[in-house]
């Protein structure tokens, strides 16, 4: 008989998904599910260290479960409509978050059944390391008594040959090379701008400067855009300069802190520019640099 989940492990299963979507989503397509799966299982694999994710908060998330759950709860968030296959070039893939997965992450309600049941599972194992896994989803009766707390009546489990490297190769596609983990310049998301010159850019000879600034306005802040980028946030801040100067708008709301945004706006409000920066525009050296530009362009338009 297999053991009804606790209301604890609910309620992890639960958060533990919304926030592994939120992450997904926060990753607006640009990584493969091999990478995905290494990131939250907490393996400092190449692709996972050469794009500085294990510095990320979601990084081992999930590290406590088998490592072959972490990547089946994937195959089910795709089963499920969750997250999607994004198809590049030469046959790479990368995941990216659906319309569904981003109403689960608002509402528990809004999570499939079946993906949930997977989940606690999951957990349940991972914190039972003899207890046996049943990889087929609860259904009917069986779910219904799982969510009220009773038995469950024994359902068939679908074994894995232990220690078979081959039956986790059927869930994991190798990876050689970080780039392989990321979307080709041609596969980011399009510019919602109206500039006719944006539109005209030939999206497969994106310049360093044009990433960096698609980042920002896809919502990632100044030292996520570092990491992601493999620079410094000095790097970042000189991208965003070079946007400014190309006539780009570079949205702050989420780029930095509220205190240094609260800053900015004092200084957007005075006549003119002070002769020495604020401490808080010194924390690092191209920040003030990057600012004096912004507001320039600002007092241009006004």
């Amino acid at each position: 008989m297999a053991s009804a989940p606790t209301q604890e492990i609910i309620r992890k299963s639960i958060q533990s998904l919304q926030m592994l979507l939120a992450a997904i989503a926060r990753t607006h397509g640009y990584l493969s599910k091999t990478v995905l799966t290494q990131h939250f299982a907490g393996t400092a694999s190449k692709a996972v260290v050469g794009l500085r994710l294990e510095r990320l908060a979601e990084f081992g998330m999930l590290k406590s479960w088998k490592k072959a759950h972490t990547s089946q709860l994937i195959e089910s968030l795709i089963e499920h409509q969750l997250v999607t296959h994004l198809e590049l070039k030469l046959g790479k893939q990368t995941i990216a978050i659906t319309e569904l997965g981003k109403a689960c992450i608002e509402t528990a309600d809004s999570i499939p059944r079946p993906v949930l049941d997977f989940t606690a599972a999951a957990w349940t194992a991972s914190t039972e390391p003899d207890a046996e896994f049943d990889t087929a989803p609860l259904t009917g009766k069986q779910r219904d008594a799982v969510w009220t707390e009773k038995p469950a009546p024994a359902s068939t489990p679908a074994k894995t040959p232990a220690n078979t490297p081959a039956s986790q190769q059927a869930h994991l596609d190798p990876i050689e090379d970080p780039i392989d983990a990321v979307r080709s310049a041609e596969a980011l998301p399009a510019e919602e701008s109206s500039d006719a010159s944006v539109h005209s850019t030939n999206q497969s000879i994106l310049s360093d400067w044009q990433w960096t600034l698609r980042l920002v306005r896809h919502g990632y802040r100044l030292g996520e855009c570092a990491l992601i980028r493999g620079k410094t946030p000095d790097g970042i801040l000189a991208d965003l300069t070079i946007a400014l100067q190309m006539d780009q708008i570079v949205p702050l709301e989420h780029l930095f802190d509220t205190r240094t945004l609260l800053t900015i706006q004092e200084l957007a409000r005075q006549d003119s520019l002070p002769d020495r920066p604020p401490t808080m525009l010194l924390v690092f050296s191209g920040l003030w640099d990057f600012v004096q530009e912004w507001l320039t362009i600002e007092r241009k338009k006004h």
